[in-house]
């Protein structure tokens, strides 16, 4: 996933571009109790979208099973306790954002 963060000050404008080629989510953490908040679910890959956040603002990626075969990306097989990929980032004052 790619992101840029465009604008000054502490308020910053964030472009996401699912490059993962699997469907994500995607959340705000909390600065104070640490507690998720839905941005956007269910993002098909390739998908483009920006949203306003501030800088030091925090967020968590969650990966989601295949809608059709319900398998999270690099397994095999479906499993009671399958586990699919969680990430984070961080807007931060750099012109192009990785994960943490």
């Amino acid at each position: 996933m790619a992101v840029t963060v465009v604008g000054g000050n502490q308020e910053v404008t964030l472009r996401f571009v699912n490059e993962s080629g699997t469907y994500i989510s995607i959340f705000w953490i909390d600065p104070n109790t640490q507690a998720i908040s839905l941005i956007k679910g269910d993002i098909k890959p390739d998908l483009i979208f920006t949203f306003n956040s501030y800088l030091t603002h925090r967020f968590e990626v969650w990966e989601l099973p295949d809608p059709v075969t319900g398998i999270c990306d690099g397994e095999e097989e479906k499993t009671d306790d399958q586990n699919c990929k969680i990430n984070y980032f961080q807007a931060t004052e750099a012109p192009e954002q990785g994960e943490d």
